[in-house]
C-alpha cells in the first residue's frame, strides 16, 4: 500500500500541481487526484496522512466526502482548501468535521505551516496512542443534523438563509447559533 504524506483533492489541476511541487521542495510527499470518486478508488488503495480538500468537485462536493471519510477513517485529518469566502461555507466544513479551512487564493508559505503542523500534531498522536476524532457526538460529531445543514446551505442564497444554517449548526455543536463568532446569525 502506498503511502504519502498529504492527498489533495482539487480539479484545477495547475493549482494542484504546482502546491505539491511547492510542498515536495519541502519534504512533504503528496498525491493529488480531481474528483472524490478518484479520491475514493485513491484512498481504497493507498494511504494519506492529511487530506486537502476542496469544496466545489465535479460530482460529489467536497462536503459530502468528508462526511463519508468521518464516518471511516476519523483520525485523517482534514483541511479545506476552497475559493468560496463565507463564513457560513467555513462553519459548515469544519462543522461537518474538517479540521482546518484556507481560502485560496493561499499562500504556499501559509499552506505549508498548516500541513506541517497537522503532520506534527497527527505524528504526536500516533506516538502516544491519543487521537481519534471523537467529541463524544459520533462520527462525524454533529448529532444527525448534516441533512438539515445541507438544505438549508442550499437555500441560502435565495432565502437568506445564514441565520437559520448559524442556528442549525448552533444546535448540532451545542451553542447559541444566533451568536455564532460573537455576531449575531
Amino acid at each position: 500500500m502506498a503511502r504519502v504524506d498529504v492527498l489533495m483533492v482539487d480539479d484545477e489541476d495547475e493549482l494542484r500541481a504546482s502546491t505539491l511541487d511547492y510542498l515536495a521542495a519541502f519534504g512533504v510527499s503528496g498525491a493529488g487526484v480531481s474528483s472524490s470518486e478518484a479520491a475514493r478508488h485513491w484512498l481504497a488503495g493507498s494511504d494519506c496522512r492529511l487530506l486537502l480538500l476542496d469544496i466545489n468537485l465535479p460530482g460529489a462536493s467536497g462536503y459530502a466526502l468528508c462526511r463519508e471519510l468521518r464516518l471511516t477513517q476519523q483520525q485523517l485529518p482534514i483541511v479545506f482548501i476552497s475559493a468560496r469566502e463565507s463564513d457560513d461555507d467555513q462553519i459548515l466544513a469544519l462543522s461537518l468535521g474538517g479540521d482546518d479551512y484556507l481560502r485560496e487564493p493561499y499562500s504556499l508559505g501559509l499552506l505549508l505551516a498548516k500541513v506541517r503542523r497537522v503532520l506534527q500534531r497527527a505524528d504526536s498522536q500516533d506516538d502516544s496512542g491519543a487521537g481519534g476524532y471523537d467529541d463524544g457526538h459520533g462520527a462525524c460529531g454533529n448529532c444527525g443534523t448534516v441533512e438539515k445543514i445541507e438544505r438549508v446551505y442550499g437555500e441560502r442564497q435565495t432565502s437568506g438563509g445564514g441565520a437559520v444554517l448559524g442556528a442549525i449548526i448552533g444546535g448540532a455543536l451545542g451553542i447559541d447559533g444566533g451568536h455564532i463568532g460573537g455576531k449575531a446569525a
